[in-house]
């Protein structure tokens, strides 16, 4: 048996406890009252031992510090300079297409023209030449002499003569210098139609005095003309294929 008090084992029989003298022979009910009054003393001991809990807590609040560290990783830098060289780098690549289009188109024009036209000039030279060689001969049964002494034609005449065989020699002259590509020759080209438009319209004016037939004279001084302006206008516009 144990002492209803303090809890001390006692002998079988035993009236009164040896520690603290409870009598054993009184109604154990005020006894179970009793033992209950033992529960409060450990209240002191399971009320110290939260106490230790908010000890920790430095430890968990320095624990998320570590957390804004990661926020610097989170710059809006290597985007932008991305999006900057990608805008910049296709602005390079228009201008070439425009200037290799137009380029070919006059060398083939101009080098075809330039073919043709000394062949013109040459075969115009052999005319003028056989003109004159026959003027030199006779001028329809009149010979150049009398026909130069003449008071109205014979100007005319010396002038068409004269004025043929400076065709001639600008015509050999015109050739050289544009199968050379020499900006010359395109000023001789002018020289020579405006020299051949003036030429017979001088001696259009002599034959009208005399009513001699003059549509020959007026077709040399249209085609005259004609190539004259075809020239001016040719040749303007490619200037840059003669030094």
């Amino acid at each position: 048996m144990f002492c209803f008090r303090c809890g001390q084992e006692l002998p079988e029989g035993a009236k009164f406890c040896p520690s603290c003298g409870q009598s054993q022979t009184i109604d154990t009910q005020p006894a179970q009252a009793e033992a209950p009054k033992a529960e409060p003393q450990a209240e002191p001991v399971q009320a110290e031992a939260p106490k230790a809990e908010p000890q920790a807590e430095p430890v968990q609040a320095e624990a998320p510090k570590a957390e804004p560290q990661a926020e610097p990783a989170q710059q809006p830098a290597p985007p932008q300079s991305g999006v900057s060289y990608a805008q910049t780098q296709p602005s390079p690549q228009a201008a070439p297409t425009y200037q290799t289009v137009p380029s070919p188109q006059p060398m083939q024009i101009g080098t075809k023209w330039l073919t043709v036209l000394p062949i013109l000039l040459g075969l115009g030279a052999v005319l003028n030449l056989i003109s004159i060689i026959s003027l030199l001969d006779d001028l329809d049964g009149i010979p150049l002499s009398f026909a130069f002494s003449l008071p109205t034609i014979g100007p005319a005449f010396a002038i068409a003569f004269f004025s043929t065989i400076a065709l001639i020699v600008l015509a050999v002259v015109t050739i050289i210098l544009l199968v050379r590509r020499k900006k010359a020759g395109c000023f001789c080209v002018y020289a020579l139609y405006a020299v051949q438009v003036l030429a017979n319209i001088v001696v259009l004016f002599a034959y009208l005095d005399f009513g001699m037939d003059v549509l020959s004279i007026i077709l040399s001084i249209l085609i005259g003309a004609v190539m004259l302006a075809v020239n001016v206008v040719y040749f303007g516009k490619r200037k840059h294929m003669f030094s």
